[in-house]
């Protein structure tokens, strides 16, 4: 082929599409990481006589902050005829470029194998003064000959923005209202091909309120600005670029809106101005307002000031109806000023009007009162006054309710607070508490208040004390249990439960009708169900005491016993150890001090003795020793119809304490030393007695090796231990427990025979001590040293008592 043709051929096919492009992390800044391609086209055309070999570019010279890609395609290709290659070289700017050197050039060489056409370089020589941000390219060849070029494509006309900073408003017809105050600014920007591939915008400019339809016949933009005059308004703008490329003039319409909206109307807060009041600081606001232009967009508030400038305030954008909310509600009554903004901005704080909130957030209080503490007949009045905390400034009281509760068994122990469904409107009233079903008990009561604003006193907790009470009552107490257990020549006990809490008061006479003047009282202050009492029997002994008991409960409902009697004794001294042996060296004494009892016939055993009595000097009489016997007796005596019976121990033999003392016979074993006291000891185990015929071989096979030791004969030497811990604690209402250390048999070991526990408003000594009272029931005896309890009941409230316990010491305590 032809050189001449080869070339011609080539240089149409580079020309035609020969480009650069970058590709911009940023657009249209220039910055290592920037990507950029370079594109030469090649064309074997279709009346060349043969195909291009090896056909590939080779980059000659580039700058070094430019690094070529392995992602280029430089060939080699096999190009046949008619057809075409792209050659794209990559290439990414690196780190080392600098703004100083964005002006480069990047040489490229065509080749293939065709010899006539490697007889001349054609070289492609790209130029750019901005990084490649732009470029041009030329093909020169080996001489220095240009065959033509390419510039960056840049053939789309530039894009003005219009913007408005500040406030705008756009209405359902599509109307745009910017205020006085908002700025117009005009930005061009050159079409964006790939990238930042452009030429850049040379000129923006703008007419307002002239139709201009050539950009070059604009006023040149050279920054923001207003329109403050009122009205509509229409601005027309463009721009060209460096290319030569013009814009097409574009317009835009406007109204510009300086009034500010008028008096806000129907200015309400919850309905009405004032407000209700409220206990929460929320209230939904209701008003009405118009403007001439952009229409009201808005409203501002302020609590509790008037408002110093338009803005000087909340801005609230439903102005029609909006919930306000504020953390500085006093309590009492908040003025809240609301004035109106148009949607671009207008507002003038002269229009505020106010509207009144009203707000208390205090819990009210109430007081309760019932005049009278007891009620036997229904209902129970319970009055009350309630009050606002906040007095005059505070929203007032709009109703009371009453609580209840009820000690059913008068104890102490209280239901739960029931609500009574009552509740009176206002700040003073009276209640009327009908009684559920009629039951007695101690009923408390509470009244809590609610004002007008919502909020209520609190509602009592189990903790929670009562304002007022009374005790309801509608029956009378029933007696019962009635019981005489201590009666003695001087006094009397008597006991009785009711099952209510009740006062009494005993009566008691020797003549069952109960004569004024023959007849003697005891009251009984303290209010309760258990009761005893302790009366003066010492006038007449013995006698048939009457008595009658009236209780008194809390309603004052009355309940009289039927009559009751006992017979108090004679005063009989029987000198007495405290085993319950009689002294017969002593006489028996018999005292009386009701003058209608003359005679004592007293009989022991076999003795039998008549005595006339005196109420000025006790009656004596001595045991016979030669009459009664030995042993256990029993002493009777009949005084006038009035009898005595006592069982006795009468001892006369007379002893020695002798030691004990061993004695073994001839087989071995322990025997007895006639009228001596003996000692038997075993080996192994007890054996059934002392007898001369036991034998000790069995006690010393058992393989048990204890020792036992015992006395059978005589008197014991060795007396019980003595009490020295004796503890007396009142247990209330007339009753005392005791407690000590038992006592051994022998001092301190084992176990003594019996108690005789005797307790009287006198001092107690040996010979004096069967006068005093003497206690029912005494504890069994435990080993010592255990722990001894006794408890004596129903002794005489607040009456100093002795007790004493024989072989123990005396104590005295108050009851």
């Amino acid at each position: 082929m032809g050189k001449g043709k080869v070339v011609i051929l080539l240089l149409t096919g580079i020309l035609a599409g020969s480009k650069a492009y970058a590709l911009h992390q940023t657009p249209g800044v220039v910055e290592p990481g920037d990507k950029i391609a370079l594109t030469i086209p090649l064309t074997n055309g279709s009346d060349n006589d043969g195909d291009l070999s090896n056909a590939r570019t080779i980059v000659i010279s580039a700058p070094a902050w430019l690094t070529l890609l392995p992602t280029s395609f430089t060939g080699p290709v096999e190009l046949p005829t008619g057809e075409s290659v792209d050659f794209i070289l990559h290439f990414e700017i690196n780190g080392s470029f600098t703004p100083a050197q964005a002006a480069a050039q990047v040489v490229v060489e065509v080749k293939t194998d065709v010899t006539n056409l490697n007889a001349t370089l054609y070289r492609w020589h790209f130029r750019t003064s901005n990084g490649f941000k732009t470029s041009n390219a030329e093909c020169l060849d080996e001489e220095g000959g240009s065959y033509g070029g390419a510039l960056s494509p840049d053939t789309e006309p530039p894009e003005t923005t219009l913007s408005f900073i500040g406030p705008t408003f756009t209405d359902s017809q599509g109307a745009l209202f910017i205020s006085s105050s908002t700025a117009l600014s005009l930005e061009g920007i050159d079409a964006i091909v790939v990238d930042a591939v452009t030429s850049e915008v040379a000129f923006t400019g703008f007419k307002l309120d002239q139709s201009i339809g050539d950009v070059n016949l604009l006023d040149v933009f050279v920054g923001t600005f207003t329109v403050s005059a009122s009205g509509s308004h229409f601005i027309v703008f463009g721009s060209s670029d460096n290319a030569g490329n013009a814009e097409s003039v574009k317009i835009s319409s406007f109204i510009v809106d300086v009034q500010a909206p008028a008096t806000p109307s129907s200015l309400l807060a919850g309905g009405a101005n004032p407000s209700p009041w409220r206990n929460i600081s929320t209230f939904t606001v209701t008003l009405s307002g118009s403007d001439d232009a952009s229409g009201v967009g808005g409203a501002f508030v302020k609590l509790g000031e008037a408002p110093a400038s338009p803005n000087d305030g909340s801005f609230m954008s439903n102005f029609t109806s909006f919930n306000f909310t504020s953390g500085n509600l006093v309590n009492g009554s908040n003025p809240l000023y609301v004035w109106l903004a148009d949607n671009v901005g207008n507002t003038d704080n002269a229009t505020a009007q106010i509207v009144n909130l009203r707000y208390d957030d205090l819990k009210p209080q109430s007081t309760a009162a019932v005049l009278v503490s007891t009620f036997s007949v229904g209902p129970i009045p319970v009055s009350f006054a309630s009050f606002d905390q906040n007095g005059t400034v505070g929203s007032g009281m709009e109703r009371t309710f009453l609580w209840f509760r009820r000690d059913n068994n008068d104890d102490g122990i209280l239901g739960d607070w029931q609500q009574t469904g009552l509740e009176i409107l206002g700040n003073t009233g009276n209640f009327i508490f009908e009684i559920p079903g009629l039951q007695d008990g101690n009923y408390e009561f509470y009244t809590q208040a609610k004002d007008i604003a919502g909020n209520f006193e609190d509602a009592p907790l189990s903790t929670t004390p009562a304002k007022a009470g009374a005790f309801f009552d509608a029956s009378s107490a029933v007696i019962s249990n009635v019981q005489v257990p201590l009666i003695a020549s001087n006094f009397a006990q008597i006991v009785w439960t009711t099952d209510d809490r009740t006062t009494a008061l005993v009566e008691y006479s020797t003549n069952s009708a109960f004569p004024i003047g023959l007849t003697k009282t005891k009251a009984v202050g303290v209010s309760t169900r258990t009761h005893g009492v302790f009366i003066d029997c010492s006038v007449l002994s013995p006698a048939v005491i009457y008595f009658r008991i009236t209780a008194i409960n809390k309603t004052g409902l009355i309940t009289t016993s039927q009559t009751g009697n006992f017979t108090t004794p004679a005063n009989v001294f029987i000198p007495q150890d405290i085993f319950g042996v009689v002294d017969v060296t002593k006489p028996i004494a018999i005292s009386v001090t009701n003058p209608g009892v003359t005679m004592a016939t007293v009989t022991i055993n076999g003795q039998t003795v008549f005595l006339v009595l005196s109420t000025s000097s006790a009656a004596q009489v001595f045991v016979d020793t030669g009459t009664v016997a030995q042993g256990e007796k029993n002493v009777n005596i009949s005084l006038d119809g009035f009898g005595f019976n006592q069982s006795v121990l009468i001892d006369t033999a007379q002893r020695t304490a002798r030691l004990a003392r061993l004695s073994i016979n001839s087989g071995g074993g322990f025997s007895e030393a006639i009228g001596q006291s003996q000692m038997e000891i075993a080996i192994g185990e007890i054996g059934p007695g002392p007898d001369s015929s036991i034998s000790t071989t069995g006690y010393l096979a058992s393989g048990a090796n204890h020792l036992y030791t015992g006395y059978f004969a005589g008197i014991d030497p060795v007396a019980p231990g003595a009490i020295t811990d004796l503890l007396a604690q009142p247990q209330g209402e007339g009753s005392v427990r005791l407690a000590w250390s038992a006592p051994g048999d022998d001092a301190g070991v084992g176990t003594v025979m019996n108690y005789d526990i005797r307790f009287a408003s006198f001092a107690l000594s040996a010979e004096n001590f069967g006068q005093g009272v003497k206690a029912p029931n005494p504890p069994s005896p435990i080993a010592a040293p255990g722990n001894q309890e006794f408890e004596i009941w129903r002794a005489s409230p607040n009456l100093p008592w002795l007790l004493k316990f024989p072989a123990l010491r005396s104590t005295t305590f108050p009851l």
